[in-house]
């Protein structure tokens, strides 16, 4: 075989490999699509409960007639725009037959949170959580501001697999708009308790009932979501060839259902995250650090999952350290009973290594990370808190 043949054969397999790689990618863009505009619907749904809650309360009589009329007023107008939330053009939705401006909807959400939150300022604590109308209101606007987080992560998955090399060298996105975002206030004061309300699982999916299941579920409470929420933290662990530990684990119910995630885990009551991502870096791999060993926050995220056979919600943080050996071992003697049984294999991995296992059809968790890990490991960190 000639050279200019060996040539030709090597490029045709470059070629296939690629054109392999951009169907995979075309068709996870088409899901993330369609999972952000689910998103998009569940967000709109919630700030309709929060808006129908806002009326609620302003009626009821226990607030002053210009307070009453002020928020009323907000959430008519939030009503008003019910199933209108961005216009980007994704859905295919007009927005410019009813004379609707791009950020309008996000502005007046801005606007009944600014007027939730002066009522909660002007108002005794104790006086308004007494009052059903205020708890109702409170709930509906927890689940809103989650609903948007998780929205927003949605959007950050989709952007990053739109910015990609083969995305962009092959239109993979096609006719499909770039995904807006939707810039509402919409947080809570850090002061408020929403009613918690539980949860009914999903019918033939009950909660698995082992003594360890159930010792994991309960370290989380019932949250504002409906589902049991907790507060997490984890440690982004990079040795000295820009590598990341991460753990495979699977779920105790399905074990075909697995996924890679970084060390760390739910934070005890009152505990520092910080502290809480060095325990739980040593009980689950050995390793010991330093409090000043860690940087960050430099990244956070919410999400919501099914592990032992029920929903969860889990609000994490991720640190990151640097260690000066070549993937050092680890040590796993102090793991829970579930985790014994639920975590497979530690391994270190590259950021390119990491988008290969995800573009493959693993599941890698945060799926943003290849992107961090790439950037901390050429840049370090820069102070900024990314949603992941």
């Amino acid at each position: 075989m000639t050279f200019g043949a060996i040539l030709t054969v090597i490029a045709a397999l470059a070629l296939a490999v690629m054109l392999v790689r951009a169907i995979t990618l075309a068709r996870r863009l088409d899901r993330l699509h369609k999972a952000l505009i689910a998103c998009r619907h569940e967000l709109d749904a919630q700030l309709v409960h929060r808006a129908v809650a806002a009326q609620q309360l302003g009626t009821c009589g226990v607030l002053d007639p210009a307070t009453s009329l002020v928020l009323t007023d907000a959430a008519d107008a939030s009503l008003g725009l019910a199933g209108y939330l961005v216009a980007d053009g994704l859905e295919r939705r007009d927005f410019t037959h009813r004379h609707i401006e791009p950020d309008q909807r996000a502005r007046i959400e801005s606007t009944l949170t600014a007027v939730l939150t002066q009522i909660c300022e002007r108002s005794e604590r104790e006086d308004l959580e007494a009052i059903p109308a205020w708890r109702e209101a409170t709930d509906a606007w927890y689940r809103a501001d989650l609903a948007r987080t998780f929205h927003d992560s949605r959007r950050e998955a989709v952007m990053r697999v739109r910015s990609g090399v083969l995305t962009r060298l092959f239109r993979l996105a096609g006719s499909a708009p770039e995904p807006a975002t939707f810039d509402a206030t919409l947080t809570l004061p850090a002061h408020i308790n929403p009613e918690l309300t539980p949860a009914v699982p999903p019918e033939g999916l009950a909660p698995s009932d082992s003594s360890a299941a159930r010792a994991f579920r309960d370290e989380y409470d019932v949250g504002p979501s409906g589902y049991p929420e907790r507060q997490a933290a984890r440690v982004l662990l990079i040795d000295r060839d820009g590598r990341v530990l991460m753990v495979r684990g699977h779920d105790i119910q399905d074990p075909d259902h697995w996924w890679w995630f970084t060390p760390g885990g739910g934070l005890n009551c009152g505990e520092d995250p910080a502290d809480g991502a060095r325990r739980e870096l040593y009980e689950e791999t050995g390793i010991s650090l330093a409090r000043s060993d860690l940087e960050g926050p430099v990244a956070r995220r919410s999400a919501e999952f099914r592990f032992t056979g029920a929903t969860l919600v889990q609000h994490e943080v991720f640190y990151v350290a640097h260690v000066a050996d070549a993937a050092p071992s680890t040590s796993s003697a102090c793991l829970t009973d579930l985790e014994e049984q639920v975590l497979d294999e530690f391994a270190w991995f590259t950021a390119k290594e990491l988008s290969d296992k995800a573009e493959a059809g693993e599941k890698v968790y945060p799926e943003a990370l290849p992107q961090l890990l790439m950037r901390l490991v050429r840049e370090g960190w820069d102070g900024d808190v990314v949603v992941v």
